[in-house]
């Protein structure tokens, strides 16, 4: 059962931290092609732990998701978090 608080723990404390790192970016005033692909970064990461919480967390945690949200969204969930994840990769590679 902690597993799956961590998991989510972990999760809000990402979409935060990414979304503060989003603003701090967005507003810095000589903008440059890497600037833009962090903003790209940023805001897949928080697809990512978003999908995670989502499909690892919530469904152990909160007993009406799994029963009456879950199935429903599964079938779109799975290939979402495949996306964001590859695109998290892609846009960290072309940062290097």
């Amino acid at each position: 059962m902690m597993f799956h608080q961590v998991i989510l723990g972990f999760a809000v404390l990402g979409v935060v931290i990414n979304l503060i790192a989003f603003v701090i970016i967005t507003k810095k005033k000589d903008k440059t092609m890497f600037h833009d692909l962090l903003k790209i970064l940023t805001a897949y990461d928080v697809g990512v732990v978003i999908c995670c919480a989502l499909q690892f967390a919530l469904p152990n945690l909160w007993p009406a998701y799994y029963l009456n949200i879950y199935p429903h969204i599964m079938p779109y969930l799975v290939p979402v978090m495949h996306v964001t994840v590859l695109t998290s990769v892609y846009s960290t590679i072309l940062i290097r």
